[in-house]
């Protein structure tokens, strides 16, 4: 069986919990090696708000399988292959 989850996340919304809460919120939900990728951009809160959707889409896809009933953001890994 394929469990398939979706995000949409608002840029702005992820551009204010960066500059309002630091690197409080960056270390709940983003490891060391995600801070490291998206702050080398030019735009971080882009880059972060796209790791944040793809966190949310695994965890409502394994939700969906009920085989878990809880999973943590910060759990989740979002690498980057070479050329991004």
């Amino acid at each position: 069986m394929i469990y398939i989850g979706t995000d949409i996340v608002p840029l702005p919304k992820i551009k204010i919990m960066i500059d309002d809460k630091g690197k409080h919120f960056l270390n709940k939900i983003f490891s060391d090696s995600e801070q490291l990728y998206c702050n080398l951009k030019k735009e971080p809160f882009i880059h972060y708000g796209g790791k944040f959707a793809a966190k949310e889409s695994i965890k409502k896809a394994l939700l969906s399988t009920n085989r878990i009933k809880r999973i943590s953001l910060s759990s989740i890994q979002v690498t980057n292959n070479r050329d991004g």
